[in-house]
Protein backbone atom coordinates (compact mmCIF):
# COMPACT_ATOMS: atom_id res chain seq x y z
CA UNK A 1 0.00 0.00 0.00
CA UNK A 2 1.37 3.37 -1.01
CA UNK A 3 0.78 6.54 0.95
CA UNK A 4 1.79 10.06 0.10
CA UNK A 5 4.27 12.05 2.11
CA UNK A 6 1.42 14.35 3.16
CA UNK A 7 -0.63 11.38 4.43
CA UNK A 8 2.38 10.12 6.39
CA UNK A 9 3.04 13.52 7.94
CA UNK A 10 -0.64 13.85 8.83
CA UNK A 11 -0.50 10.47 10.58
CA UNK A 12 2.70 11.42 12.43
CA UNK A 13 1.10 14.62 13.74
CA UNK A 14 -2.20 12.99 14.73
CA UNK A 15 -3.12 13.13 18.44
CA UNK A 16 -3.71 9.37 18.66
CA UNK A 17 -0.37 8.65 16.96
CA UNK A 18 1.42 10.96 19.40
CA UNK A 19 -0.18 9.30 22.42
CA UNK A 20 0.72 5.87 21.03
CA UNK A 21 4.34 6.97 20.47
CA UNK A 22 4.53 8.32 24.04
CA UNK A 23 3.40 4.95 25.38
CA UNK A 24 5.96 3.17 23.21
CA UNK A 25 8.70 5.53 24.44
CA UNK A 26 7.68 4.81 28.04
CA UNK A 27 7.93 1.05 27.40
CA UNK A 28 11.43 1.54 26.02
CA UNK A 29 12.42 3.48 29.15
CA UNK A 30 10.82 0.85 31.41
CA UNK A 31 12.77 -1.93 29.67
CA UNK A 32 16.02 0.04 30.02
CA UNK A 33 15.30 0.59 33.71
CA UNK A 34 14.72 -3.13 34.22
CA UNK A 35 17.96 -3.96 32.39
CA UNK A 36 19.90 -1.44 34.45
CA UNK A 37 19.21 -3.40 37.64
CA UNK A 38 18.87 -6.97 36.38
CA UNK A 39 21.25 -7.38 33.43
CA UNK A 40 23.14 -10.64 33.67
CA UNK A 41 20.79 -12.36 36.09
CA UNK A 42 18.78 -14.05 33.34
CA UNK A 43 20.40 -13.87 29.89
CA UNK A 44 17.23 -14.99 28.10
CA UNK A 45 15.26 -12.17 29.73
CA UNK A 46 18.07 -9.74 28.84
CA UNK A 47 17.76 -10.78 25.18
CA UNK A 48 13.99 -10.38 25.33
CA UNK A 49 14.30 -6.86 26.73
CA UNK A 50 16.98 -5.87 24.22
CA UNK A 51 14.78 -7.13 21.38
CA UNK A 52 11.81 -5.23 22.78
CA UNK A 53 13.88 -2.05 23.01
CA UNK A 54 15.13 -2.50 19.44
CA UNK A 55 11.66 -3.16 18.04
CA UNK A 56 10.03 -0.26 19.84
CA UNK A 57 12.89 2.05 18.87
CA UNK A 58 12.35 1.08 15.24
CA UNK A 59 8.68 2.07 15.59
CA UNK A 60 9.62 5.40 17.20
CA UNK A 61 12.08 6.18 14.41
CA UNK A 62 9.74 5.34 11.53
CA UNK A 63 10.04 7.87 8.74
CA UNK A 64 8.58 8.35 5.30
CA UNK A 65 10.40 6.08 2.88
CA UNK A 66 10.40 7.36 -0.64
CA UNK A 67 9.75 4.65 -3.20
CA UNK A 68 12.26 4.75 -6.03
CA UNK A 69 9.50 4.58 -8.65
CA UNK A 70 7.66 7.74 -7.56
CA UNK A 71 9.35 10.78 -9.12
CA UNK A 72 6.98 13.31 -7.52
CA UNK A 73 7.92 12.21 -3.99
CA UNK A 74 11.60 11.89 -4.93
CA UNK A 75 11.71 15.55 -5.85
CA UNK A 76 10.09 16.51 -2.53
CA UNK A 77 12.54 14.37 -0.59
CA UNK A 78 15.53 16.29 -1.92
CA UNK A 79 14.16 19.62 -0.60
Amino acid sequence: MDITKEEFLSWKSDKVTNIFMQHIAQRVQDAKDILSVSAGLDPSNDRLLVGLIKGFTDVLEVDYAVSSGDASDSAEASD
